[in-house]
Formats: C-alpha cells, structure tokens, sequence
C-alpha cells in the first residue's frame, strides 16, 4: 500500500498540480513566528495552513523547559483554534477534538496526541515573510512516542512577549503527518487504478471499524482528512476528529433517532441519509468510505469536472437536491466494480442503529483489489 502512494506522489510531483508549493501559498504574517508559543514548551516554525475552524502551525518541541516526554528534535503539529468574530460559535472545537483523540489514542491509524494547552499569538510586530505551505498539516513525525504522555498546558508564558498585549488560543500539539490525499491523489492526472483505491479502502475500514468500536462517528469522512505518514511512515491516517460524536449514550444503548437542521460534514462526500437530514450513524462514515475510493479512481459521478469539487459551492436547495438523486441512483451506474457495488447496496441497506458487517465490506475491497487489469 505504502507503494500506491509513493506512486501517485511521484504523479503530483511530475505534473507539478501542488498548488501550495507554489509562491501563492507563501504567507505574509504580521506577527514574527519566534514569539508564538504552545505554553512555552512548543516554538512555531512556520505556518502549515488554515482550515474553517482552525489554523495549523510546524513546531518544535522546546526540551531545555520540559525533559523525557519528547527529545528536542522531534517535530510537531499546532491545530490552533481560529480567531475572528465569525468564528465565535466555533471556538473550543480543538479543545472537544484533544477529548475525542485522547479516547482513540490506542488506535494505530489516528494521529497521536502530545499536549493541549493554550496558544500565544502575539497581535503586534512587522511583516515577516511566512514560509511554503509543505504539509496540510494535520501531521505527524514518526518518532517513538506512543502517544500516552499527553500533557496538559496551564498556560503560563516564558520569553520576551508581553502576554497582555497577546491574544491567548486554545490549541493542541499533535504528530505530524505528510499530504493529504486530496493533494496526493485527487487531480486528473493523478488518479490511482481501481484496485489501488480499493486497498486504499481497506486500511481505512480498518480504521474506521477501531473507531466505532471506541464509540464514535468521525462525521467528515473525505480526502483532505486522509493523511499518509511521513519519514517512513506508512500509514494512511484519518484526521480531524473536530466533527466527531459518541454514537452511544453514558448507558451504552445507541443515540436516539433524530431530524436534524442541517447537513454535518463535506456535501460532496456525505452519506444519502446525512443529507435528507437524518441523524448521523455507523452506516454514514462507511458510505462516505465509498464516494472517497471512487473518487481516488476518477470524478464522482456528480461531479460536473473532474476539478470542479474542489472549488464549487453547493448552496442552493436544488443543487443539493440534485447531488441527492446522483446518489441514490442504483450503484451499477456509480461504478462498474461488481464488489464495490455490492458493498454500496450492503450501506443502503442498513437501519439508523444496524451494525455495519465490517468483514463482508473488507472482502468485497479486497476482491476489489485483487481484480488487477
């Protein structure tokens, strides 16, 4: 599997598609990245990216304030919480992902936490030239922690900043990971042969399965989640948990059917249910599994270009309503794998509180896989 992607990396990089490698993405700060801290005990490199709810940073660990959790090489992810009005009811979805991935630390393929603490970000100083974007930066070095020493950050700042005049941010310190898939496969050029995203898929049922069995829902289930390793790494990760929800209650019974307001998660990669507005279960991560293998093979059959996703907006009622019957349409249009079609009938089928068979989708990826041209 490793060598799938090593393949299509090779693919991104011969046709130069990585648009954050290019003098764009190359961001003017105003503020010097040296003065921001993670409660002193991680030093920012540079700015990985930014996403709806937060920004990412590359940090260092700093060993001279804290000795035998991390060595002072190692390198780290800062998902910083995002600033900005518009973002006041989105506050604290960082400190609620540190919870969720402090409960799926013992899964192999979910990015290891390190700290959660509070974020200092200067709001004064000169323009400094901010560095390439090389990371979508959710993560991760493969270093020897296990991710069990998570520490807890009290907020106390060393250095020359004057913390009054700072801006204080919840954040936390986690592995850093490599591309994300929907750099690494999703272009024209780049797309992997069926049977590659099929084994693709079986790692991340695996994950997904490990997941659900620690009781949640990742609710957000797309490419750009998907992280491969770095340095030898050969994992492929599922990231951001910041939309995740327990999926049984304190008694352990399933969580109550419910209609909700409004669609949770990526409209392109979302479930049929999720988008009539039924309440998220098991079976909605395992078919968002589904449209992201068929999209590491080519566009979604809703797609009107192959580069459309990426950039166009689903706002309207009937464009949603439109994405709604493409996929509901029967699965021997949306692909022409009798496996793949098998396991989508198989999702369809499923109850708000059924149990997905996890092994008889695993066979029906690897029958998938193995049916090479």
């Amino acid at each position: 599997m490793f060598f799938v992607l090593l393949r299509a990396r090779a693919r991104c990089m011969l046709h130069k598609k990585k648009k954050r490698f290019s003098a764009e993405r190359i961001e003017y700060l105003p503020f010097k990245m040296a003065d921001c801290a993670l409660d002193d005990l991680y030093s920012v490199v540079h700015k990985l990216g930014a996403g709806g709810f937060s920004d990412v940073y590359k940090a260092r660990y700093r060993a001279a304030k804290r000795t035998g959790a991390l060595d002072a090489s190692v390198e780290c992810a800062l998902k910083v919480d995002g600033g900005g009005e518009e973002q006041t009811v989105r506050r604290g979805l960082v400190h609620y992902e540190s919870r969720v991935l402090r409960a799926l630390q013992h899964i192999p393929c979910v990015p290891k936490l390190y700290h959660v603490g509070t974020f200092r970000m200067p709001l004064s100083g000169g323009n400094n030239r901010g560095s390439d974007s090389k990371n979508n930066g959710n993560c991760s070095s493969n270093d020897n922690n296990n991710g069990n020493d998570i520490s807890e950050g009290k907020g106390e700042f060393g250095g020359n900043g004057d913390v009054k005049n700072d801006e204080m941010r919840a954040a936390i310190a986690m592995q850093l990971l490599g591309d994300d898939l929907e750099h690494v496969v999703c272009a024209p050029e780049q797309y992997l042969p069926p049977h590659d995203a099929a084994t693709v898929g079986v790692a991340l049922l695996n994950t997904i399965e490990q997941v659900h069995r620690a009781g949640y829902l990742h609710r957000d289930v797309k490419p750009s989640n998907i992280i491969v390793g770095r340095d030898g790494d050969h994992c492929i990760y599922l990231a951001d948990f910041g939309l995740a929800k327990k999926w049984r209650d304190r008694s352990n019974a399933h969580i109550p059917y419910r209609v909700k307001n409004g669609v949770t998660g990526t409209m392109r990669y979302c479930s049929s249910f999720t988008h009539e507005m039924h309440e998220s279960s098991r079976r909605d991560d395992v078919e968002s599994l589904m449209w992201v293998i068929l999209a590491l093979s080519g566009p979604l059959p809703w797609q009107t270009s192959a580069r459309s996703p990426k950039f166009q907006q689903i706002t309207s009622k009937e464009q949603q309503a439109l994405l709604l019957r493409e996929k509901r349409r029967p699965s021997t249009t949306l692909t022409p794998s009798t496996e793949l079609q098998q396991a989508i009938n198989h999702v369809r089928s499923l109850g708000f509180e059924s149990t997905p068979d996890y092994n008889f989708l695993r066979r029906c990826l690897q029958q998938c896989a193995r049916a090479r041209p």
